[in-house]
């Protein structure tokens, strides 16, 4: 569904959610408040396919951010397709001199999880370099693409300025 625009979200109270993207959202259980789509999505924008969306609200229910979680990385077509409809990215940061510190692994109840603490600089660069983020900034918009390249997946997250969601809280 390429015709939802998930910013036009931003400063809605959550009860609109469901009418612009055709999904129930369900509140999380897990101390930060967001929401999260109730039933997994098979749709997709500028024609990379994404399964979830979650939206953070600040504490009237009012949408602050929105996050699609992409089910592949965004290739080189697919982001031309972000650059003709958000313009060229304000950065793109590239990681580097990257050093892990630790690594362990943590068990509970069946659930395995791998945890990496490393430190690293970030620089500007291309998106041939496999940047970490992209961020897209406009006068009333941020737009920010996090790359997982060891997940094969990417999130895009829509959200007011840094200035803006202050004056809007």
């Amino acid at each position: 569904m390429d015709d939802i625009k998930f910013e036009d979200l931003l400063g809605k109270h959550i009860s609109v959610a469901k009418k612009i993207t055709g999904s129930d959202f369900k509140a999380s259980n897990y101390g930060t408040k967001f929401y999260i789509n109730s039933e997994q999505i098979d749709d997709s924008f500028l024609d990379v396919p994404y399964n979830f969306i979650t939206i953070l609200p600040n504490e009237n229910d009012t949408i602050q951010s929105i996050t699609i979680h992409f089910s592949k990385l965004i290739n080189r077509e697919s982001y031309d397709s972000f650059i003709e409809k958000y313009g060229e990215p304000n950065n793109i940061q590239i990681i580097e001199n990257k050093k892990i510190i630790s690594t362990s692994t943590s068990e509970n109840e069946g659930f395995n999880q791998k945890l990496t603490k490393s430190t690293f600089d970030l620089r500007e660069g291309s998106f041939e370099e496999k940047p970490l983020f992209i961020i897209w900034k406009k006068r009333w918009l941020s737009d920010k693409t996090f790359f997982r390249y060891e997940q094969n997946k990417t999130e895009l997250i829509f959200s007011f300025p840094e200035k803006l969601q202050t004056i809007k809280n």
